[in-house]
């Protein structure tokens, strides 16, 4: 379940306004949009059935924009954070007044520590007062199953052992 969420108006119109904002995410679906100036809660789900020890891939498109009557310039960024893995952070982008940025894509990965983490983005932003937005969508979390990493290192192994056979014998001097 996702915690946090608000509903917002941006700076648009028509699909893209003053500041440039396209109104839908990147593959046309819909978005968060998260007020970094006042960090009230992360956006958080649970994601069970991990392996312990194994690469968890996070990947998002994220954009930022201001929300609609209020001007001066922002900043905005995303802290994403899966369990006990150290937290990552995206760069943190200005944005001029009435301003908005591209939606951007971000991969970042981690290590699973558990075989259920709680996954979470905490938006944060500048000047308070100045409503930073920072906008979130198709997040995708990929984690490699235990038998596709056992497969593929049998067959790297098999290509190994079948790479020794057909070398020749070395020839006695």
């Amino acid at each position: 379940m996702l915690r946090g969420v608000i509903c917002i108006l941006l700076l648009q119109n028509d699909g893209g306004g003053a500041n440039g904002l396209v109104q839908a995410s990147p593959t046309g679906g819909n978005f968060v949009a998260a007020d970094g100036a006042y960090e009230v809660s992360a956006i958080s789900q649970t994601i069970n059935g991990l392996n312990i020890g194994a690469k968890v891939y996070v990947s998002f498109a994220w954009a930022a924009a201001q929300q609609y009557n209020f001007s001066g310039p922002t900043s905005d960024m995303w802290t994403v954070d899966l369990g006990g893995s150290p937290s990552q952070s995206t760069q943190t982008v200005s944005i001029v007044s009435h301003g908005a940025t591209a939606w951007m894509n971000q991969t970042f990965s981690f290590i699973a520590t558990n075989s259920s983490e709680v996954l979470s983005f905490l938006t944060t932003g500048t000047p308070a007062g100045q409503p930073p937005f920072a906008l979130l969508s198709n997040v995708v979390v990929t984690a490699p199953e235990p038998a596709s990493v056992a497969l593929m290192l049998s067959g790297v192994a098999g290509l190994m052992i079948a790479g020794r056979r057909r070398r020749p014998a070395p020839r006695p001097v």
